[in-house]
């Protein structure tokens, strides 16, 4: 009898060291990711999802095979900043449209074809983005077209970071 609750005390220790290094690993592993998702200059990554269509430019959706955009904003409320880096050998541009409260446009940026880090006007809750193909001189117009197959090609070129308000005054 007494072996057997030596036995089962022996396996509540291997538990619960078991339990202490799962919990460390995965709080090791949050905070690993947590700073890979912030760059040196204290940007934090923004994810997105980007459907085929675009925006107007009064910022409203307009069917197009031609451009992607996000059909969500994200957030910006408390912010200061967003950064866009775009790869070096892009075939993308782009533009940021600013939305208020019910979705109200504020403001768009002009296109832009390189990194840019912009201010987000007064007001502004949520941003929303459209991606436009640059394409080669020999892409026939017709085949000038977002698909499913080469969104993915195309919304990779474009990594949108945000930085919060109180981290770019102590930046300054």
């Amino acid at each position: 009898m007494a072996n057997k609750f030596r036995i089962k005390k022996k396996t509540w220790k291997t538990v619960g060291i078991i339990a202490l290094a799962a919990v460390l690993v995965v709080g090791a592993t949050a905070g690993i990711a947590n700073f890979a998702n912030k760059n040196e200059d204290g940007f934090e990554k923004v994810r997105v999802s980007y459907d085929i269509g675009g925006l107007t430019e009064a910022g409203v959706y307009e069917e197009s095979e031609a451009t992607l955009y996000t059909k969500e904003g994200f957030d910006v409320e408390e912010m200061a900043t967003v950064s866009a880096d775009i790869d070096f050998d892009s075939t993308i541009s782009y533009q940021l449209f600013y939305y208020g409260e019910n979705d109200e446009f504020i403001s768009a940026t002009e296109v832009l074809t390189e990194d840019t880090k912009a201010d987000i006007p007064e007001g502004a809750l949520t941003c929303r983005v459209e991606i436009t193909p640059i394409w080669s001189e020999d892409t026939e117009k017709d085949e000038q077209k977002v698909t499913w197959l080469n969104k993915g090609g195309f919304a990779d070129q474009l990594t949108l970071s945000v930085k919060a308000a109180e981290e770019a005054e102590e930046g300054k």
